[in-house]
């Protein structure tokens, strides 16, 4: 956030994941029949003794606080003013591009 904020170019993501659960059930990702991955790898590192159960709930927890500080500070921002809504849509480039 803070290169789109400081730099004020546009930035994409791509993550290809898999929803677990869909927005509706007529969305298809309703069905149930597939595998939780993160449960999946949380228990290989269990059962392989890379990681005991109070160490991944130290990860769980640290995750939950920040998504917790990042949702927080996302809701204490203003809402943007209407006259602001196309600006830094485009990127047009260095000038003379």
């Amino acid at each position: 956030m803070d290169y789109v904020r400081h730099e004020r170019k546009p930035f994409i993501l791509q993550a290809n994941v898999s929803r677990l659960y869909g927005h509706s059930s007529s969305s298809g990702a309703a069905l149930h029949d597939e595998e939780d991955c993160l449960a999946r790898y949380e228990a290989r590192l269990l059962q392989e003794n890379l990681i005991t159960d109070a160490e991944l709930k130290v990860v769980w927890d640290r995750w939950h606080a920040a998504l917790h500080d990042a949702f927080a500070a996302v809701e204490s921002e203003p809402m943007p003013e209407q006259h602001h809504v196309l600006q830094h849509v485009f990127y047009r480039g260095p000038a003379g591009n």
